[in-house]
């Protein structure tokens, strides 16, 4: 017999007080009394009550949060007004969506020398992005912005006037925001306006107190696209050397979208202070990653794992949860997810059993086989809630979230179906389809592995390095490229070219024994790199090439 089953989320689918987004420390020069003269970009309004009502009406289960708006080009160099200060030149810039919940930026190109800084912030000026720099920048030239609330958002570019090269950062795509899944406008109600079910438990309840390291690998996603933004959730995972590489597992009906560019920005912590809903975190997340793996629900158990740009900062304080990859029936444990974009919340089960015959899930063929079947004695899951994790009673990932239906009037009736890790392991058996390459690089065959905290000490437990030696990889690169040394603490880095010239320098602090460097804003060629970490120098050669 087929059933047809709802895709959980189908397209996974300041006062200077309040920042978010990894950036490099400063502050804005923001002149309230001046912004009046600043150049506006505004866009035709749209209407909010509209796009909700096309959500309403689609049949496919998708949790659109905004619209991609396409604008002409627009250099903020070129078209914002230039002002001089303490040495620098400082160009300023307003954009403007008409009603919008939220705002997002996309920069088509985004050139910053060094020594220049961007600060991107709503017409308040309480939530700021930034500073971002060269070190921003993503391997294919562009950046992107997380969510900043309001219908108007400002740059703010400061570059030193002894800098001879001038920044190019061109703005070509508007989000606008017509969901307010991040309760930028309504702080002290629940999350989405109390779309998310009345029978969801935030993770600060008692249920969450024997999670509270698992709690912290789980994220909410935004995915956009030439067609929009859409929402999912996913845990970051842990693999046998136990290095913190910054992956991620979620379901790849969350990626599966027409457009080949997809971005992704990740909301860490995003829950509530305490049981009854006093807002939480705004302030940790991270934009940028690439698909390493993924395998559909048509052929497999419906996973993709994403590997981010750079490392997640310890501020965060990030848990890799462990997994267990074994195929029989878990024990019962929990799930952690982000229903609706909703804050953190944590689901019951009172049954999880093998799943057997044939179903539709949205438009795909699914084997059930593949998949474990959830009954929830204490919350559901609903849209939103997408890839996440399904724990078992070790505390240990064995699957991830594809589909579901129930509501919250009768709990206990609500089924839903997880991707088996035991599935994902061999998926389609290439790299690019399974998990085992990446979730066990020591190929140790290990059926399970443990978790690992933000402060695992990764060169002591690891293995060790030869004295002095820097290793970079992938080499050639990118630009992206990870690097291991053996010594941990604050790192300054020069680069050079072949004829001596030193073209690039920063500082970075080495709290785990690889870390990634973003040299993407350097061109193709050969270059040699210094690294310095207290007494101790580090040197090698690394291509480039784009």
């Amino acid at each position: 017999m087929k059933k047809r089953f709802t895709i959980a989320l189908i397209l996974c689918s300041l006062s200077l007080g309040l920042s978010a987004q990894v950036s490099r420390g400063g502050v804005p020069l923001f002149n309230h009394n001046a912004k009046e003269a600043i150049p506006h970009q505004v866009l035709s309004k749209m209407d909010n009550a509209q796009l909700i009502a096309q959500d309403q009406q689609s049949d496919n289960g998708a949790m659109r949060i905004a619209v991609t708006r396409p604008i002409e080009a627009i250099s903020i160099t070129r078209e914002g007004i230039a002002s001089e200060r303490n040495g620098m030149t400082i160009w300023r810039m307003a954009f403007e969506s008409p009603e919008a919940t939220f705002m997002t930026l996309h920069f088509s190109e985004f050139e910053i020398p060094q020594g220049a800084r961007l600060f991107v912030y709503n017409s308040e000026g309480d939530f700021v992005l930034g500073s971002f720099t060269c070190e921003n920048r993503l391997p294919d030239g562009t950046f992107f912005t997380q969510a900043l609330p309001g219908d108007k958002v400002i740059l703010e570019y400061q570059q030193p006037n002894d800098v001879r090269q001038q920044g190019r950062l061109v703005v070509d795509k508007i989000g606008h925001g017509y969901k307010d899944f991040l309760n930028f406008e309504h702080r002290n109600e629940k999350g989405l306006l109390g779309n998310a079910g009345n029978c969801h438990i935030n993770v600060a309840c008692d249920e969450g107190n024997d999670w509270r390291d698992q709690i912290r690998s789980v994220v909410e996603i935004t995915i956009s696209a030439e067609s929009g933004s859409y929402l999912c959730s996913g845990a970051m995972i842990n693999n046998t050397a136990c290095d913190k590489m910054p992956y991620m597992l979620t379901a790849y009906h969350c990626i599966d979208l027409p457009e080949d560019k997809l971005d992704f920005t990740f909301y860490f912590n995003y829950q509530t202070q305490n049981c009854e809903g006093q807002p939480g975190n705004l302030d940790h997340s991270i934009v940028g990653g690439e698909i390493i793996s993924k395998f559909s629900p048509t052929e497999g158990s419906d996973f993709c794992l994403i590997r981010f740009f750079e490392s997640v900062p310890d501020a965060y304080q990030p848990y890799y949860a462990g997994w267990d990859r074994k195929v029989a029936a878990p024990s019962l444990g929990s799930a952690i997810h982000h229903p609706k974009g909703d804050w953190k919340k944590i689901s019951i089960p009172w049954r999880v059993q093998q799943a057997n015959g044939n179903a539709m899930f949205s438009q795909y063929q699914v084997n059930l086989s593949k998949y474990f079947l959830v009954y929830w004695s204490k919350g559901i899951i609903e849209q939103g809630s997408s890839g996440s994790p399904l724990f078992n009673g070790e505390k240990l990932i064995c699957g991830q979230l594809s589909a579901g239906h129930g509501d919250c009037s009768e709990p206990g009736n609500a089924e839903s179906y997880y991707g088996r890790l035991a599935t994902d392991w061999l998926g389609g058996g290439t790299a690019d389809s399974r998990l085992s390459d990446w979730l066990d690089p020591l190929h140790s065959g290990a059926t399970t592995c443990k978790g690992i905290n933000w402060d695992y000490n990764v060169a002591q437990h690891g293995s060790a390095l030869e004295p002095d030696q820097l290793f970079f990889y992938p080499n050639p690169s990118n630009g992206m490229v990870k690097v291991d040394v053996d010594e941990l603490g604050e790192a300054r880095y020069e680069v050079y070219d072949l004829f001596g010239n030193k073209v690039y320098e920063s500082r970075t602090i080495f709290a785990i024994q690889s870390q990634m460097l973003n040299l993407t804003s350097l061109p193709s060629g050969a270059y040699i790199i210094y690294l310095y970490i207290g007494e101790k120098t580090y040197k090698n050669k690394l291509m480039i090439y784009k």
